[in-house]
């Protein structure tokens, strides 16, 4: 072959140079391909799928935050095979002792918007334990979203909502001492704890057609199938493995892609330097849940964690049964916010509680334009995404 001049053979040297390395890193990303475009299930349809088999799903939850993760959950929870054969719904979120309210609630007929509104918004005020008052929008939505389903079916199909938190009772709180002798308890049992509240409801709902199924909303590493190292000498107890030693096989988890944590949570990545969201882009699913057990997504190590909860030797297979990506991280909405739930009645109690969770440093976060500024916030909607999505997109297309 003859080049015309020097500056042809260079750029066809150039071209060939791309196109090897084009194709050494599409070798590591086609196998994922390969699998991803046989894979037919939605989401949603994996999910209702999984529970023909298991009596538990465990959804790992994204950013508690994200409110796009929750239209997926509304559509699983309104399906009619979820009403029909499911119908039970358990929380991370929310303190066990709000359960006979919520549930109450839940069981109402008939409550204009307004009316609703303002028992959310109670609830919303007695969701959390280690803060004064709770600001993500998606729990609050999603109470309200399941009490405007109830309202179209008959009450035996009514969806039932279970929180399985820790519980303090704030009436009955009044010292920092006795906050702290609380969260001492939340840092060693939380998990446990959390995983007993679910056993106890579980156990006690009655069967639907011959089976006890619950969906649950757990985030992060509480949804992990193992205990994990905390420390060098300790170990980081978890829900989602209380749940599967007691009752093995017919739990599910599920991670529901995200951004992940590998070295602090003041700096996010994804998993596998953007190669998984590559891949499921160049298979064209934005949508798609599976199993993960034996395949290219199941045998590779986990890179989930942060610092805080080292899970070398693990696999994705080892801490999840399946994997569901639900739309690329560039479209996760973050919701804050949740009209009237700061008001000047709830003011007074509002920094009650901060005094209790601060003690001497009060003064100073509590200051009267801090709390204004917390309540201007709290109670108007704010909306954003994750920020730096130019430095994910471009690790994206360094894998295509």
């Amino acid at each position: 072959m003859k080049f015309k001049s020097m500056k042809s053979y260079n750029c066809l040297l150039i071209s060939l140079l791309i196109s090897c390395s084009v194709y050494a890193q599409h070798e590591q990303v086609r196998p994922l391909v390969d699998f991803l475009k046989e894979q037919p299930l939605t989401a949603k349809e994996y999910v209702i799928d999984q529970f023909k088999e298991k009596d538990i799903v465990i959804l790992c939850e994204r950013n508690h935050g994200e409110i796009t993760q929750y239209d997926l959950f509304l559509d699983i929870i309104k399906d009619p095979y979820f009403i029909e054969n499911v119908g039970t719904v358990y929380t991370e979120i929310g303190m066990d002792i709000i359960t006979p309210q919520l549930d109450t609630f839940l069981m109402k007929e008939g409550l204009d918007s307004t009316q609703v509104h303002k028992e959310v918004t109670n609830l919303l005020r007695e969701t959390k334990a280690d803060c004064a008052l709770w600001a993500p929008h998606s729990y609050p939505w999603l109470i309200t979203k399941i009490y405007a389903l109830n309202q179209t079916l008959d009450r035996p199909q009514k969806i039932h909502m279970y929180p399985c938190d820790m519980s303090i009772n704030w009436k009955e709180t009044h010292t920092y001492e006795e906050f702290h002798e609380f969260q001492e308890k939340v840092d060693l049992f939380r998990d446990s704890i959390m995983a007993d509240n679910f056993i106890k409801q579980f156990e006690q709902i009655p069967a639907s057609n011959g089976n006890k199924k619950a969906l649950v909303i757990m985030n992060y590493r509480h949804a992990f199938l193992q205990h994990i190292q905390n420390k060098p000498n300790t170990i980081q107890q978890n829900f989602g493995k209380y749940i599967h030693d007691n009752y093995k096989d017919k739990v599910a988890s599920i991670w529901i892609n995200g951004p992940s944590y590998p070295n602090s949570f003041e700096e996010y990545t994804v998993v596998k330097d953007r190669l998984w969201d590559a891949a499921f882009e160049l298979a064209e699913k934005t949508d798609v849940g599976f199993s993960i057990k034996g395949t290219p997504f199941g045998e590779v190590p986990c890179d989930l964690n942060p610092n805080l909860w080292p899970i070398s030797g693990y696999r994705y297979q080892d801490l999840f049964t399946g994997i569901i990506y639900y739309l690329p991280t560039e479209l996760h909405v973050i919701k804050y916010g949740w009209e009237g739930a700061f008001t000047e009645e709830f003011k007074n109690e509002f920094i009650r509680r901060g005094r209790i969770i601060f003690g001497n440093e009060a003064d100073t976060l509590l200051s009267e334009e801090a709390v204004q500024e917390y309540m201007e916030e709290i109670n108007t909607f704010e909306y954003h995404t994750y920020g730096d999505l130019e430095r994910l997109r471009d690790k994206i297309d360094q894998w295509k």
